[in-house]
């Protein structure tokens, strides 16, 4: 087969649509699995206490919790700011959403994958370099680890 008629498979769809296919079969896997987890989590359940419990807490204590966490944030965002300030000078929202983004991907993702999104949003957000921005996240044997797990790596 030509390198031309690669081409022009290419553009006709015949490649995209294998594609789709694969991505459909893979988000259907992945929603089948997600479905057995949540039977085999909740399936021992109690929900009478479960429905105790929640009509029996004192939702006040979640105020100062909450601001705590925000201001927690902003302090990290504020250091990570002094840190990112020699190689770009970039606003407080901007740290501070990247802060957010990278801890909220911390508390979906295993093995600390969030410490990677955290300067991959801050260079897409701050336009930032991004391997500049990583290097303020961590130490470097820190981050070595972490980018090891991630590449299923396992560590001493």
């Amino acid at each position: 087969m030509t390198a031309h008629s690669d081409r022009s498979r290419q553009w006709s769809g015949q490649w995209h649509s294998g594609e789709v296919v694969g991505k459909k079969l893979l988000i259907t896997a992945g929603i089948l699995i997600a479905c057995v987890f949540l039977y085999l989590f909740f399936r021992k359940v109690e929900w009478d206490k479960v429905v105790a419990a929640i009509s029996q807490a004192n939702y006040w204590w979640l105020i100062p919790n909450v601001v705590m966490i925000f201001a927690s944030m902003a302090l990290r965002a504020w250091r990570w700011g002094i840190m990112v300030n020699p190689i770009k000078k970039c606003t407080f929202r901007g740290l501070y959403a990247a802060t957010m983004i990278g801890f909220m991907a911390s508390n979906i993702l295993p093995a600390r994958l969030g410490e990677l999104a955290r300067p991959l949003s801050l260079g897409k957000i701050e336009d930032v370099s991004r391997s500049a921005a990583m290097a303020t996240t961590r130490s470097p044997v820190a981050a070595a680890t972490t980018y090891c797990r991630a590449a299923g790596a396992t560590t001493p």
